[in-house]
């Protein structure tokens, strides 16, 4: 049945399931847009605990698909990007905000941590 779906999105789509993919395709959209990182978490069974054990909705298209690699974040702060830049994106991510929007929090001006005091 035809439901009339101009537009399909499928954001964060490496976290769902080809099974969640295929449902959505149900609906018989002209046009997708599939959103997601393949470097990120996968796909979980529900109720498993599990990440990463089956295939995910980004394994739906095959190599003609149009692809695009966005190389600037602009929401992490640039000292915790570069684990993740050098081992899954080939030093080619660019933190770009500014880092008084992304500074980590000062620690020492919390006393969330401090052991309560004894007699």
């Amino acid at each position: 049945r035809d439901l009339g779906v101009g537009l399909l999105i499928i954001d964060e789509a490496g976290q769902a399931g080809i099974s969640d993919v295929v449902a959505a395709l149900g609906s018989r959209p002209s046009s997708v847009l599939v959103l997601g990182d393949e470097h990120q978490l996968g796909p979980s069974r529900e109720g498993s605990g599990e990440w990463g054990d089956q295939r995910s909705g980004l394994d739906c298209w095959g190599p003609s698909a149009c692809r695009v690699t966005l190389k600037r974040n602009y929401r992490s702060n640039a000292g915790l990007l570069e684990v993740p830049k050098q081992l899954f994106y080939g030093d080619d991510l660019d933190a770009v905000a500014p880092a008084s929007q992304v500074a980590p929090p000062d620690l020492g001006a919390l006393d969330v941590f401090d052991a309560p005091q004894g007699d």
